[in-house]
């Protein structure tokens, strides 16, 4: 029964489509949201026909239940949301267009009592080794430079 259940409510990754500005995922949108969604889901499918449907066999209630997974940031409670990109990503834009949204949009929105963080900005390593790397480039270019220089005057 389970595995019917999750075969019948999943979005499924259906292809992208590539333009000038990137590239666009197509999703197919077959997750149950209501609990009539699911009492329609067929668990068994008979050669005649007949199809025994899960309202058939269980009581659907559409409601909420305990996640065993609870996340919590400095001692409070917390809901956490993963940003990925995706192909050709560049990291500090990405990094500043969250940022951004997250101070002025998301913030001045939410109610009192509720806070919105960022937690975990991958692009300030990011930052700092390119950093690093262009300033050991220079540094090696500068050597180089003053190496001829020495050595090879006429």
């Amino acid at each position: 029964m389970a595995q019917a259940i999750s075969r019948s409510s999943v979005n499924m990754p259906a292809g992208k489509v590539d333009n000038e500005s990137g590239n666009i995922q197509i999703m197919t949108r077959g997750q149950g949201y209501t609990g009539k969604d699911f009492e329609d889901i067929t668990i068994l499918r008979n050669e005649d026909g007949t199809r025994v449907l899960l309202k058939d066999v269980a009581n659907v209630i559409d409601g909420f239940s305990e996640d065993r997974f609870i996340a919590h940031i400095n001692r409070k409670n917390a809901v956490l949301l993963r940003v990925n990109s995706g192909e050709n990503p560049n990291v500090v834009a990405i990094s500043k267009a969250v940022t951004d949204y997250v101070e002025n949009t998301l913030k001045p929105g939410l109610p009192e009592g509720v806070e919105a963080v960022i937690w975990m900005d991958n692009s300030k390593g990011f930052k700092s080794r390119a950093s690093t790397l262009i300033s050991n480039g220079f540094s090696g270019l500068v050597l180089v430079f003053l190496g001829l220089m020495l050595f090879l005057t006429p």
